[in-house]
């Protein structure tokens, strides 16, 4: 995969407002942080419903999008299962962008 999505995934991470990892991510959601939760689309099913049930108390929205490998390539990182987007205008735009190609989860 590539095109906007990856280009925004690491405008994002270089520019601190990407979250990475499973406790690092229920950090920043307990902390009001979250404002998407991108699931990697070979996420276990245990995270998936975790996340999705922590998003959903939160209205935060939930998107799934390429494998654990894309996202970590996207990011400059290591591969992921969840991630979470801190910004709330990139969280926006890539909600947009995941719509528009079939990413919703929820």
């Amino acid at each position: 995969m590539s095109g906007p999505t990856e280009g925004y995934l690491g405008l994002a991470h270089r520019a601190g407002q990407l979250v990475g990892g499973d406790a690092a991510c229920r950090d920043a959601m307990k902390a009001g942080a979250a404002k998407l939760v991108l699931l990697a689309g070979d996420a276990g099913s245990a995270v998936g419903r975790t996340f999705r049930r922590l998003a959903a108390q939160q209205d935060v929205p939930v998107r799934r999008w390429g494998s654990k490998e894309s996202l970590g390539r996207a990011t400059g990182s290591r591969p992921r299962a969840v991630w979470v987007v801190r910004d709330p205008g990139l969280a926006e735009v890539l909600c947009r962008l995941l719509d528009e190609n079939g990413g919703v989860v929820r």
